[in-house]
């Protein structure tokens, strides 16, 4: 009887053993896959204005073939079904916010994916976009598709793509470079299943195709060297995935190194050179690197020559050059010049700076050797870099008072500094570029350098107009013998800094006075609230000028946008933002402009991303654009943030701003909990306009008076009843 109760009891539980592994998988990956791609980018994938490579920057996103396929078995019902998810990073932002379900392949479009409809319930919805540009009839369309073999008990899937007039021909999807996860799913009639996923990420591999000329002959300079650059012995470069215009090229000297070649500022080296002790056939290494960091080589020859015996020509030439700025006369420092010299029956070539500066900001030249007689020179200085310095809103504003004729800038050099987009005249243009660098949209002036230079002796023939005749910005020596040259001299222009308060600097400039105060409420938002936040100035009176850039935590909070306020001309082009985190803001005038303590010089529109309390969320940015304000006699005064807590009482009514209004109105308040409170609009003539009603006031922090609420431009009334307080005022629609 013993062994009949353990036989029935084996026949009972070892099933039960066997269905919990049932089903499983056979083949998933222990980890995330890398996707190697080496195929050519095809030009009718994932090509719309709406997908952005984020290494190219263009609308034709990188792609590469994926093969996406899992095996399972279920032992116990032979009932096995498999499906996936598959979820795509196709905005490179790191979430994966597009997700193609195997059970609703039906419900795509031949050539389209749902976009964005992960946070939908089943993953239902998106908005489609098209991955398949190819000039086709919709039947011939590449749509995903869920290949399956096997039985109920051993089954493979694989999710690929076909086409509705070829349903039986399968390839694999062609997916953007990217991290992508994909989840698979087995199942049996039981309602047993197993689930697994894993990420995988789509990159480029291949590296570019760069193919040299062969081989050059050249002769040394006078200058006993000669320089070759990268694109003298390229023929072509090519990549699957980088266009040829954005490849990096750069150049060394076989066994100089390895990997692909940059000088000591991390730059691509673009260029090599050759003396006297390298006559012969040298070998080089031509290189191309793409946007993913593929880089491959080919190697050719050159052979350096001396044919005109320059090697062996003991000609000496001494060069030394001094700056100093336009505004004192004080010497210029990190600057740089090179030297261009030509001859008669040669070709012009470079001898790049090398040279020493003194204490007084002079370089003396080492000596050029090897240099023909009677050459030509020209002397070249440049300095670039750091554009913003000595760059702020009071700049804007002299340059504005100087189109308008109010005040004329210092001229020469100081209409030359205004010119910032060198169209050798000063325009509203130079404003909005000089603006933009100091919103953070530019990272440099697009068409000029930080620095120009011009010949200290140059007279100019109308001062009031330097850009009458084409001023040097070089000095030229003709037919020099073998000599010392001294005292070339060149005034140095900081771009955009008409006041001269760039680093070097006037030892003049304004003292900054007391810090000003911008005041904002201290206001607890909720997750999903919208506000507009106004911003007071602390105290009343005349502003010119205005600069600040706000940080945030952009997890917690988004700007929407800087709405105008009781600045005159403040507009979209007023504010910018840079990156996440950072709003930068500058507004000026010609004239001084009244700033009044009760009404918003601007307000910020905020979105909750969570619960948060704006007066711990802001802070002001030190650096590129210090926060300062000008007042009405042009004196600088630092900007400081103030926050205004709301009144902690049980019932509190505020205005309603903005006001005057352009649309719509927030009218702040605070009740407590089941409180009855009405809010009405009238006009003028007493009609009704609006109204709005509530038994609870329970979390109410605000009432939103719609743009309905004044049909017309002109003057309203409204009036707000919370429990035991009323409040009413008026309100002006623009």
């Amino acid at each position: 009887m013993k062994n009949i109760l353990n036989i029935f009891l084996l026949m009972v539980l070892l099933p039960l053993s066997l269905r919990a592994q049932c089903p499983a998988f056979v083949n998933i990956p222990n980890g995330p896959q890398d996707v190697c791609d080496l195929t050519p980018n095809f030009d009718y994938l994932w090509n719309e204005t709406y997908w952005l490579d984020p290494l190219t920057l263009l609308h034709d996103m990188g792609e590469g073939p994926v093969e996406l396929n899992v095996a399972a078995t279920d032992v116990c019902t032979g009932t096995l079904t498999l499906r996936c998810f598959l979820f795509l990073d196709l905005d490179h932002d790191g979430i994966q916010e597009t997700v193609i379900n195997s059970d609703s392949l039906g419900a795509y479009a031949p050539g389209m994916v749902p976009f964005g409809n992960s946070a939908n319930p089943n993953y239902s919805g998106g908005t489609p976009r098209r991955f398949d540009g190819r000039p086709l009839p919709a039947d011939q369309q590449y749509r995903f598709a869920l290949e399956v073999s096997g039985d109920g008990t051993n089954q493979t899937a694989r999710l690929r793509w076909n086409t509705l007039s070829a349903p039986g021909m399968y390839v694999n999807p062609e997916l953007p470079y990217g991290a992508h996860k994909i989840r698979w799913i087995a199942a049996n009639n039981a309602g047993d299943a197993d689930t697994s996923e894993y990420l995988f990420t789509v990159r480029d591999c291949k590296k570019p195709t760069v193919v040299c000329l062969n081989g050059l002959s050249v002769n040394l300079m006078p200058t006993q060297m000669i320089t070759l650059w990268a694109s003298d012995f390229l023929q072509y470069a090519e990549d699957n995935h980088t266009p040829g215009d954005q490849l990096m090229i750069g150049i060394r000297k076989s066994g100089a190194g390895t990997g692909f070649p940059v000088d000591s500022l991390g730059a691509p080296q673009v260029s090599v050179t050759y003396d006297c002790d390298e006559l012969g056939t040298k070998i080089v290494e031509l290189w191309a690197k793409d946007r993913s960091g593929n880089a491959d080589y080919c190697e050719t020859y050159v052979i350096v020559q001396d044919n005109m015996g320059v090697c062996q020509w003991n000609g000496t030439v001494q060069l030394g050059v001094c700056v100093n700025h336009w505004c004192t006369g004080g010497p210029v420092s990190g600057w740089n010049f090179d030297v261009q010299i030509s001859a008669p029956g040669l070709p012009p070539f470079i001898v790049p700076d090398t040279f020493t500066v003194d204490a007084n900001g002079c370089r003396q030249a080492s000596p050029l050797n090897g240099v023909p007689l009677l050459a030509n020179y020209a002397i070249i200085p440049t300095k670039n870099g750091d554009p913003l310095n000595g760059v702020d809103v009071f700049d804007l504003m002299r340059i504005s008072q100087h189109i308008l004729g109010i005040q004329p800038l210092s001229m020469p050099y100081g209409g030359i500094a205004a010119d910032v987009n060198k169209s050798y005249s000063i325009t509203s243009f130079d404003i909005v570029e000089t603006r933009k660098l100091l919103l953070g949209i530019y990272q440099e002036f697009p068409a000029n350098t930080s620095w120009r230079f011009v010949d200290k002796d140059f007279v100019f023939p109308n001062p009031a107009n330097p850009f009458q005749l084409p001023f040097p910005e070089t000095v030229e020596l003709t037919g020099i013998t073998d000599s010392t040259i001294q005292d070339l001299n060149f005034v140095a222009i900081k771009t955009g800094d008409v006041d001269c308060t760039a680093i070097p600097g006037f030892s003049g400039a304004p003292e900054v006075r007391s810090p000003a105060a911008l005041l904002l409420p201290d206001r607890r938002l909720r997750a999903g609230e919208i506000l507009d936040l106004p911003v007071f100035p602390a105290e009343a009176g005349e502003w010119m000028g205005l600069q600040f850039g706000l940080k945030f935590d952009p997890e917690l909070v988004s700007v929407e946008a800087i709405l105008p306020g009781s600045l005159p001309g403040w507009d979209d082009n007023a504010s910018a933002q840079p990156r996440p985190g950072l709003v930068n803001a500058v507004w000026f005038d010609a004239v001084p402009r009244a700033a009044r303590p009760a009404q918003p010089l601007f307000y910020i529109r905020l979105k909750a991303l969570a619960d948060v309390q704006t007066g711990k969320l802001f802070r002001l940015s030190e650096m590129p654009l210090p926060a300062k304000v000008y007042t009405g006699d042009a004196e600088p005064r630092e900007l400081k943030l103030q926050f205004l807590p709301v009144p902690d009482i049980d019932e509190w009514i505020g205005e309603p701003a903005p006001n005057p209004t352009a649309a719509g109105a927030i009218l702040p308040l605070q009740v407590p909990e089941n409180t009855a409170v009405q809010v009405a609009v009238w006009d003028l003539q007493g009609r009704l306009c609006w109204q709005w009603k509530t038994d609870t006031g329970t979390d109410l922090q605000q009432v939103n008076i719609p743009a309905e609420a004044f049909p017309a431009p002109g003057l309203y009334v409204w009036r707000a009843l919370a429990g035991n307080r009323e409040k009413s005022g008026k309100i002006a629609r623009q």
